[in-house]
C-alpha cells in the first residue's frame, strides 16, 4: 500500500517517473529501489580555483576500470575497525552498484588492506565501530605510501576523517539502472568565513570508451550568513550511468564549504505499473 502511494500518487513524482520513460524509454519504479539518497560534502580549503567539494585538496582523477582496490589509515592504532564502502564497478561501460564491508589491517591500520570488490567509484565510506578512528582513512587504486598515505594523490578516490566517522564527498554516481530524483539541495559557506562561495552541481554520462564531459545542471551561491536552500519540484532528474560531483569556487583562499543533495532512487523493475 505504501509503495504504490509514493510511486503512483505523489504528483511530483509520478511526474518525475513518467519524463523518465518518455525520455529514457525505461519505467522505473522507486518503490523497486526502495532507498533515497542523501549525499554530503565538505572542503575545508576551497580557494579562487574551481574544486570538489569533498575531504580532499584536489579533484578526483576518474578511472574506467576497477583499480579503486585497496584502503589504508594515516594511524598505526586504528586496526581492525570495520567499514561500509559504498561504490560502483564498471564493466563495458556499464557501472553496477556495490555495497561491501572492509576492515582495517589487523595490527597496523598504517597498512595496505585488499578490497574485496574493487571499483570504478567510490562514492562513500561509513565507520561502524563504537569507537571512532584517529586517522584519515583512504580508499585508493593500489601503489606506493608513505605511512599509510598514497605518495600519489590523484590516485585517491575517497578519505575519511576518523573523528567524522562517515565520508564527506559532494561527488556521487548512479548504476546503469538507476535514476536519482533530486527533492533537495543545499551549499554553504562556514559562519566564521568572509567570502563569497558560487556552487557548480555538475554530471556527466560514463560510456565504454571515456566519459563524455561534464556539464553544468545548477548554480548556486553563498555568503556568510546566507546559506543556498532549495526544494525543487518538479524534481530534477539525474541520469542512469552518470557521474555527478558538486564543486565550490571562492573569493577568498582557505574557505570552508558545506553541501548536501536528496532524492529518491529509481530503478527499473519488470512488471512495473
Amino acid at each position: 500500500m505504501g509503495r504504490h502511494f509514493i510511486d503512483g500518487h505523489h504528483p511530483a513524482l509520478a511526474h518525475a517517473l513518467d519524463v523518465i520513460q518518455t525520455r529514457h524509454g525505461e519505467q522505473v519504479s522507486v518503490a523497486a529501489a526502495d532507498r533515497s539518497r542523501l549525499a554530503v560534502g565538505n572542503n575545508a580549503d576551497v580557494g579562487t580555483t574551481l574544486v570538489t567539494a569533498w575531504d580532499f585538496e584536489q579533484d578526483e582523477t576518474f578511472v574506467n576500470d576497477n583499480s579503486i582496490d585497496t584502503l589504508s589509515s594515516s594511524v598505526e592504532g586504528d586496526t581492525g575497525d570495520e567499514l561500509i564502502i559504498i561504490g560502483y564497478t564498471i564493466s563495458g561501460g556499464l557501472m553496477t552498484r556495490v555495497v561491501q564491508t572492509a576492515f582495517t589491517h589487523a595490527t597496523d591500520g598504517r597498512t595496505k588492506v585488499v578490497l574485496d570488490t574493487p571499483l570504478a567509484r567510490c562514492c562513500s565510506i561509513t565507520h561502524k565501530d563504537t569507537t571512532a578512528m584517529a586517522g584519515t582513512l583512504y580508499v585508493y587504486e593500489d601503489g606506493a605510501i608513505t605511512l599509510g598515505v598514497p605518495n600519489d594523490l590523484t590516485t585517491v578516490h575517497c578519505t575519511m576523517e576518523g573523528a567524522k566517522s562517515q565520508s564527506f564527498k559532494g561527488c556521487s554516481a548512479t548504476a546503469s539502472d538507476e535514476w536519482w530524483i533530486i527533492t533537495g539541495m543545499y551549499a554553504s559557506v562556514k559562519r566564521s568565513t568572509n567570502a563569497v562561495v558560487d556552487f557548480t552541481l555538475e554530471t556527466r554520462e560514463v560510456n565504454d570508451g571515456a566519459p563524455n564531459i561534464f556539464r553544468t545542471l545548477v548554480e548556486m551561491s553563498s555568503s556568510q550568513g546566507t546559506p543556498f536552500s532549495i526544494s525543487t519540484e518538479p524534481y530534477l532528474i539525474l541520469p542512469n550511468n552518470s557521474d555527478f560531483r558538486i564543486r565550490a569556487v571562492s573569493t577568498l583562499s582557505a574557505t570552508e564549504v558545506y553541501v548536501w543533495i536528496n532524492g529518491y532512487i529509481a530503478t527499473t523493475a519488470t512488471g512495473v505499473t
